[in-house]
């Protein structure tokens, strides 16, 4: 198109390098409780793993230059509200 400049992507090692660490593993089952808490949708603790780029500020300044940035939440048809109580008593107690 003419007069509109084609997104700019970062090469995948930049990519890679920017997002190599994963988020600590307790952001798995507050991320989906967050985006309960802000959206009223119920996902499964292994959305938390695409969630935590939103919820962890450390993860989210990782990706703050890609423009658009799509996060894809799905898994949810698993889980209810008992049994996300059951995984942060079983994942989060100390």
């Amino acid at each position: 198109m003419r007069g509109h400049a084609a997104p700019q992507t970062p090469p995948p090692r930049e990519t890679a390098a920017k997002t190599h660490r994963f988020p600590p593993f307790h952001l798995l089952v507050l991320s989906p409780q967050a985006l309960l808490d802000d959206h009223r949708l119920l996902v499964e603790p292994a959305c938390g793993a695409a969630l935590a780029l939103l919820y962890s500020e450390r993860q989210r300044a990782a990706v703050a230059s890609f423009d658009p940035l799509v996060v894809v939440v799905c898994g949810g048809s698993g889980v209810n509200w008992e049994i996300m109580q059951q995984w942060r008593a079983q994942f989060l107690s100390d």
